[in-house]
């Protein structure tokens, strides 16, 4: 990733960028991926050559409904072309050619094929696609969620989504731009393990500030650039070069101040500071009470008030007016306020100290802004943790076997030349080093006899081999899963959230609660687990029955992968499958028929020798889908999964209610499961087969 100077590195365009941030990657990968399978010849170009972008961002839409919730000019053109749409994507282009007017034309890119080039965009941040949206092969890995683990990263009790982010964020270098032939590249991923391991914990919002706001620009070492930043409150690591106006001038004219205030986004932004700026000079000049009132007056005005605090003072109020807030008069203000730089510096240095301050409070502000969307993909990864507004490193042990602090000091910065800059990330080649896969010992350049003392180093402080090592750490995971459960989702929690499923309004308070980085659907897959945790008497290991992905903190972020159950649950003897589902009985048919039978059957098939089980789970069900599934118990299968042919596969459907009432009446899996069981040996059912089943339970 290429810097300009001066600015802040971000891993997602402010464009598109949305809280669920592993799910959108997730989305819009599969709807490349859809789009080159649906044409060999697909490529990522505008209208009139094609409407591939057009599709991208309806597919996008509709995948995440709760997201884009309001698209009217999307919907304008949809309808008002929807005919000549068809036709072009048949091959048929002339009409829609021929009839779109210019206003419309100009609406599809602005606000329709540039859109699907931002939220696209975010994945060539990470080398998952390139800028001409090929997939690469490190994309490939994570859409596909299959790789082969190295030994250290075996030992990790993390899915595979969590591994994949970890190798790319792991080799993620955001680099200067070209100076004599040469770049310097700034790692922000192994800085932010270099901050946890050499402290305990920090502030969320310390280390979210020194990740984002540090580039590759200046020659600081970390450990100068940590300490400089605890010692300078509202410290932003920029180098200033004044412009001959600022360094002359203590009066701009309005024109001038433009020049060197900006706001982007915001024409009230500017006028914001324009009105601080004459306030805060009048006030200088003659401290009386009206100058004071109208400064006052200026940053208490609601319109002005945040604009001024994020341009002057780092997100903060710029003066002290004590416990009496506003009120002091300006005697008093000025005493209290007399050490502070705006007030205190000569009129020669006034414009350069108000110059400098605004620059690193502007960059501080883009630093605070774009780093929320850093500690989403770093809490992804499963090392990260940030709870109660702690950042702490997970497996902190193992880490730092790995991590050696040497190593970490000779790679947060580094310097390439231009060739080895395009062999690392070329602009547009699918075959570079950061788009490939690579493994955690590959990417830190591990030989096998480096890789072979490390695994001794981490025998040697456990005290016992490696594989014991990865079962006590997956051991202690649970066990710490487990007290996560408890402190934050004891039973009649879970209950509680289970019955919020019913009503979609509830959505925005679910995701509050939960996570606002995953989805609803996600979070009901990880809420319904919780429940049968609770049915099974707290029996079950619940942290290993998922195949959703988990952050460092143990809540959800993205849905268990199409070729997997969403919830599978290991016992001694029997293994029982969760299939949930948001989806409404009239989509069911169509959505969910087919997954779960092939899950259903590949489950049977894995676990020869043991009684298997799936229970379907929705707030409503479709009865036709239901029946059709009960029906498969005497019908042979064959599975995908080995080709292996299998009969008497068990699926029942509960409704998300049903679940509500067991965990009321303190139902038990194991009585639901022997109910289940009791009817489904029957063979063919009787009409009401699924009522029985739930009376039998609830009566």
């Amino acid at each position: 990733m290429e810097l300009g100077y001066g600015r802040v590195f971000n891993l997602m365009d402010t464009n598109g960028r949305r809280g669920d941030v592993i799910n959108a990657l997730n989305t819009y990968l599969n709807l490349l991926q859809e789009g080159y399978e649906s044409n060999h010849d697909y490529e990522w170009t505008v209208f009139p050559k094609s409407l591939n972008q057009f599709v991208f961002y309806k597919r996008a839409i509709e995948e995440s409904p709760d997201v884009f919730i309001d698209h009217p000019q999307f919907d304008y053109f949809q309808n008002k072309y929807n005919k000549e749409i068809k036709l072009f994507i048949s091959g048929s282009k002339k009409p829609l050619i021929e009839s779109i007017t210019n206003q419309d034309r100009k609406l599809l890119d602005v606000a329709i094929e540039s859109r699907a080039r931002h939220y696209s965009s975010n994945l060539c941040k990470l080398g998952f696609i390139t800028v001409n949206r090929k997939i690469t092969p490190a994309g490939k890995m994570f859409l596909e969620k299959n790789l082969l683990r190295d030994k250290f990263e075996s030992i990790l009790p993390l899915t595979n989504t969590n591994i994949a982010l970890i190798r790319q964020l792991l080799k993620l270098r955001v680099y200067s731009t070209s100076l004599n032939g040469q770049r310097r590249y700034y790692s922000p991923f192994l800085f932010g393990i270099y901050l946890l391991l050499k402290y305990d914990h920090i502030s969320a919002t310390d280390f979210r500030f020194l990740i984002q706001s540090t580039s590759p620009y200046g020659n600081k070492t970390p450990n100068e650039l940590i300490q400089e930043y605890f010692k300078n409150t509202g410290y932003a690591p920029i180098d200033i070069n004044y412009p001959p106006e600022i360094l002359s001038s203590y009066r701009l004219s309005a024109n001038q101040f433009e020049t060197y205030f900006k706001n982007s986004k915001s024409s009230k932004a500017i006028e914001a500071y324009w009105e601080f700026y004459n306030a805060l000079l009048n006030f200088r000049n003659d401290k009386s009470d009206v100058n004071y009132s109208k400064l006052v007056n200026t940053l208490r005005n609601q319109k002005w008030s945040d604009k001024i605090k994020k341009a002057f003072g780092f997100g903060k109020p710029i003066f002290d007016f004590g416990e009496q807030n506003y009120l002091v008069g300006a005697s008093f203000f000025f005493e209290i306020n007399k050490e502070n730089e705006l007030l205190s510096c000569s009129d020669n240095e006034f414009m350069k100290v108000l110059y400098k301050r605004f620059l690193e409070s502007k960059y501080f502000d883009m630093a605070l802004e774009y780093s929320d969307t850093t500690k989403r993909m770093f809490s992804a990864t499963g090392l990260f943790k940030f709870e109660k507004g702690i950042a702490k490193l997970a497996y902190k042990e193992l880490m730092a076997e790995l991590f050696k602090e040497q190593y970490l000091l000779d790679n947060i910065f580094g310097i390439s030349s231009d060739s080895e800059y395009l062999s690392y990330e070329g602009d547009d080649a699918e075959t570079t080093y950061y788009t490939s896969v690579n493994s955690v010992s590959e990417i830190m350049e591990f030989d096998s006899s480096k890789v072979k003392e490390l695994i001794s180093q981490i025998e040697e402080n456990f005290g016992t081999s490696i594989e014991n090592v990865t079962e006590l750490i997956r051991d202690k995971t649970n066990k710490d899963f487990v007290e996560h459960i408890n402190q934050k989702y004891p039973k009649v929690k879970v209950l509680e959230l289970m019955k919020m499923f019913e009503d979609r309004s509830n959505d925005s308070a679910i995701k509050e609660y939960v996570n606002p980085e995953a989805t609803v659907p996600t979070i009901y897959e990880y809420i319904t687990a919780l429940a049968w945790y609770y049915l099974s008497n707290e029996k079950i290991n619940v942290y290993d029955s998922l195949n959703l992905t988990l952050n460092a903190d143990f809540e959800p972020v993205l849905h268990a992968g199409g070729g997997e159950g969403d919830i599978v649950i290991k016992e001694k003897d029997r293994v029982t499958m969760l299939e949930v589902t948001l989806m409404s009985r009239s989509s069911q048919g169509r959505g969910e028929m087919e997954p779960v039978l092939r899950h259903s059957t590949n489950l049977k098939a894995k676990y020869t020798g043991m009684d298997t089980m799936t229970f379907f789970i929705a707030c409503e069900l479709d009865t036709n889908t239901v029946n059709i599934w009960r029906y498969i118990l005497t019908q042979e299968q064959i599975a995908t999964l080995n080709s292996a042919v299998v009969s008497g596969i068990i699926i029942m459907s509960f409704t998300n209610s049903e679940i509500c009432k067991f965990i009321e009446k303190n139902i038990t899996s194991d009585l639901i499961i022997e109910r289940t069981k009791q009817s489904f040996v029957n063979g063919t059912p009787e009409p009401g087969w699924r009522d029985k089943i739930v009376s039998s339970l609830i009566c």
